[in-house]
């Protein structure tokens, strides 16, 4: 039996593998942070930018419409979900989020785990565009797997929709990318790979300490070529850069 997400292989009653079922319960706290959002937004008590009134004569209606009617769909969703689990109720939203963090193995041994894990997250991603609007540098993570568009995103985002309609792990993409990175060799010199590095991934690594890694032999598949030029290993070269990162020692 095969995780209904990912394929990788799974052991009844789990119809999700651990990983995906830690991603589940993630985006479900997203989009449980993300309704209670939505909520306020809806009866005008939380508003994302500032609004001039209206220009039309009347007055406002007292309730975004908008907002209700995502929290409507949202909310359907949920009490699905929530029959895949053998519960016949079909409780309003605010009741199954609280329901839900004591019951995630139970979603997780659904018989359409997979299915409602992908739901939530196209909802999440459908109302956040609302209650999110702080703009987030992006960087190229890799290819869509159904039209090979490029695929941006910021580091901590982990779905996305694809210009094609496609929602998209962006783990997965990821993990994808790697592997194809753990292949490649790019031949620059320490300064533009230097730029490379933070162009493409925003990783900020200094010349200087490129070329300690070097001489150091922290890049052993790295090659001397010629005038200062570098074959590097990808994945070698950005290993290093992402630690570099973790551990805030970049230098800018």
């Amino acid at each position: 039996m095969s995780c209904q997400h990912c394929g990788t292989p799974v052991t009844p009653p789990w119809t999700l593998c651990p990983t995906c079922r830690k991603q589940y319960a993630r985006t479900l706290h997203q989009l449980s942070q993300t309704m209670l959002r939505l909520q306020a937004i809806a009866h005008h008590d939380y508003k994302i930018t500032e609004g001039h009134g209206t220009t039309d004569g009347f007055a406002p209606i007292p309730v975004n419409m908008t907002a209700i009617d995502m929290l409507d769909d949202a909310e359907q969703l949920l009490q699905d979900m929530l029959n895949e689990t053998g519960i016949e109720s079909r409780p309003r939203w605010q009741r199954i989020l609280r329901w839900i963090p004591k019951h995630i193995p139970d979603l997780c041994k659904a018989s359409r785990a997979g299915h409602y894990l992908e739901a939530c997250a196209s909802t999440l991603l459908r109302i956040q565009p609302i209650t999110d609007r702080i703009p987030r540098k992006q960087h190229l993570i890799g290819q869509c797997p159904h039209c090979n568009r490029p695929i941006n995103a910021a580091p901590k985002d982990e779905w996305k929709i694809c210009k094609c309609g496609h929602l998209l792990d962006l783990t997965i993409i990821r993990h994808d990318s790697r592997q194809l990175v753990n292949r490649l060799h790019k031949t620059m010199t320490p300064a533009e790979c230097s730029k490379w590095l933070q162009d493409e991934y925003g990783l900020k690594v200094n010349r200087k300490t490129i070329s300690t890694w070097i001489n150091r032999g922290q890049l052993p598949s790295s090659k001397r070529v010629e005038d200062g030029y570098w074959e590097f290993n990808v994945h070698e070269i950005l290993t290093l850069a992402e630690s570099l990162q973790t551990k805030g020692e970049s230098t800018p």
